[in-house]
């Protein structure tokens, strides 16, 4: 074959290798060389082994996507090229496989000028190297276009094209962990804030050290020293040194300063929330083993084609056996069943096991059971422990303003006094809870300030709160539509959010959740090194009725639970609901 004669060529070897520079925790580039004899079959494994990879080291900074053509004077010189249509059909899967967060790489000058811009239209987001001084030395005899043409060929295709470093920006940003320290401080002067090739930089003896800034105002050998950006503002700089000493003492209006911080203040601030993270709780990620339940489903005379006790059991069971500790149990039930209804679901989950812990129910659930029942919310919450709840959802506190509630829900979310007090009445029978925050829409700062307060004050009178999962809107699954909001939350924001949640609860709520249901699993990573510690539940798909899973099809493996746990350099720990970790 092609690669008779190259015993470094062989798969085993080249996986082993990219393990090995994962390990390192190394940046690698590798890829996969199309139409030297292999099948689609070939392809589509090779692909899965990368995304694999990547998914265990998070190190796979580009993946080449490169076609064979013919060269003169060797032995397969009289071979077809690669078809242009399976070239690109190649690069459409491979970004399907390595996922939207990806650099795909495509040589441009192994494709001809007329049929580059399918390469972007296929996915590729990274032309690879590109020389204005040398030849392509593997192939000479296919000259790089020029980088002008390059650029506006680009352009047309709706982006613009910009000069990298030889690592991406993610894993130059995020140097404590990729880059040797020798080289933090040439890097340093050869990118900009984004961690893209700053224009014109280029290496010289006089950059080749660590980077000093030019002025001593507001700078010490406390810690932003270390950082080495003279670009910190003086304003900036302060608050976050007061940021990592005294977090307790910052004001509502600073906060709200600190979550539209970006750039280097940004990876400062996220830098400290992470510190702390790691003075509470140590370099541990947590984890839960979880099952979802909707019990707007349950139909106990099996006359609506939903799920009775029978079913329940059946869930919990199999729930059980998958090593779950939890079952989370949400939704309205119908209409026309008894407040009792509520309190059966428990029933039939709880008779296959007391080891269950179940998580259940919302503000929103127990206020109807109180109004079918005819009692009072604490009532509602007493009986739910004497029917085997453990703690309950804190969920949809959305955001703690009333007018922007009702904005968000088109009037149907409860007042925000209701859901403190609903959630309060919880702990004080005995319920712990979650505590959330919805962000990414129509809220302010200073609106995110107040709501982390008012669970702030909640927490000093009840303690009742295990975790705060900040989670960013999705629009697609807003129950209204949000006027100008059609995306995500920026990474950006997300990141600012997690830290400064992590700084306002300090001493009050120990474990920040990364939403990674919202998130992704990369925006989670993101959030792991800003202050968050934990990833919440792994949501488990069972056989038996998957359809009561409101989530269904969302989950993660222990695999990727172990993966994101090595590339952020922690011990992965399952825990209970109450956080007691499993031995």
């Amino acid at each position: 074959g092609a690669h008779y004669g190259s015993p470094d060529k062989d798969p085993a070897l080249r996986l082993r290798v990219i393990d090995d520079a994962g390990r390192s925790r190394i940046p690698f580039t590798t890829g996969i060389l199309l139409g030297i004899g292999e099948t689609l079959a070939d392809r589509a494994d090779s692909l899965f082994a990368l995304a694999d990879a990547q998914a265990t080291w998070g190190h796979v900074q580009e993946v080449i996507i490169q076609n064979f053509r013919a060269k003169p004077r060797t032995a397969m010189q009289n071979e077809p090229d690669l078809a242009t249509d399976q070239y690109i059909a190649a690069v459409a899967v491979a970004r399907l496989v390595m996922g939207e967060q990806a650099h795909i790489q495509a040589p441009p000058n192994l494709t001809d000028p007329e049929e580059l811009n399918l390469l972007i239209r296929a996915g590729i987001d990274d032309w690879g190297g590109v020389s204005p001084l040398t030849p392509d030395h593997v192939n000479p005899e296919r000259p790089w276009p020029h980088l002008d043409d390059l650029a506006r060929l680009t352009q047309e295709a709706g982006y613009t094209l910009r000069e990298r470093l030889t690592a991406h920006p993610h894993w130059i940003m995020d140097e404590q962990y990729w880059i040797d320290p020798a080289l933090h401080g040439p890097v340093r002067a050869l990118r900009d804030e984004h961690g893209l090739a700053l224009e014109g930089a280029r290496p010289s003896p006089a950059n080749l050290g660590p980077i000093r800034p030019s002025s001593s105002e507001g700078l010490s050998s406390a810690p932003l020293a270390h950082t080495g950006h003279a670009a910190l503002e003086s304003a900036e700089h302060r608050l976050l040194r007061r940021a990592e000493t005294h977090p307790d003492r910052l004001s509502e209006a600073e906060y709200a300063s600190l979550l539209q911080f970006d750039g280097i203040a940004l990876d400062e601030l996220c830098r400290i929330a992470d510190a702390l993270r790691g003075q509470r709780v140590g370099d541990v990620m947590t984890y839960a083993v979880n099952r979802n339940v909707n019990s707007a489903l349950y139909d106990p005379e099996q006359t609506r084609g939903g799920i009775g006790d029978a079913g329940l059991r059946a869930v919990a069971e199999e729930a059980l056996a998958s090593g779950a500790t939890e079952i989370c149990v949400q939704g309205p039930v119908d209409a026309d069943l008894p407040g009792e209804a509520y309190f059966s679901i428990l029933d039939a989950l709880r008779s296959v096991s007391p080891q269950l812990h179940l998580h259940a129910y919302r503000p929103a659930e127990v206020l109807d059971a109180a109004e079918r029942l005819a009692v009072p919310a604490a009532e509602v919450h007493r009986r739910l422990r004497q029917h085997g709840a453990g703690s309950v959802p804190g969920t949809a506190a959305r955001i703690l303003n009333d007018s922007l509630r009702a904005t968000l829900s088109g009037g149907t979310d409860m007042p925000a006094q209701q859901w403190m007090d609903t959630i309060r009445t919880a702990h004080q029978q005995g319920l712990r809870s979650t505590a959330t925050i919805v962000y990414g829409h129509i809220e302010s700062p200073a609106d995110v300030v107040a709501h982390m307060r008012q669970l702030a004050a909640l927490q000093d009178d009840t303690g009742g709160f295990t975790e705060l999962i900040p989670m960013p809107l999705v629009p697609q699954d807003s129950p209204v539509p949000i006027p100008g909001v059609t995306r995500l939350a920026s990474r950006r924001y997300s990141r600012a959010m997690h830290a400064v949640a992590r700084l306002m609860m300090d001493g009050r709520i120990p474990h920040i959740q990364a939403a990674w249901t919202k998130l992704g699993l990369y925006g989670a990573e993101e959030v792991l090194r800003a202050g968050a510690d934990d990833v919440g539940g792994i949501l488990l798909d069972g056989r038996n009725h998957p359809e009561t899973d409101p989530e269904a099809g969302r989950s993660l493996t222990l695999h990727d639970i172990r993966g994101l746990a090595a590339r952020l350099g922690r011990e992965p720990a399952q825990r209970n609901t109450l956080y007691v970790r499993r031995s």
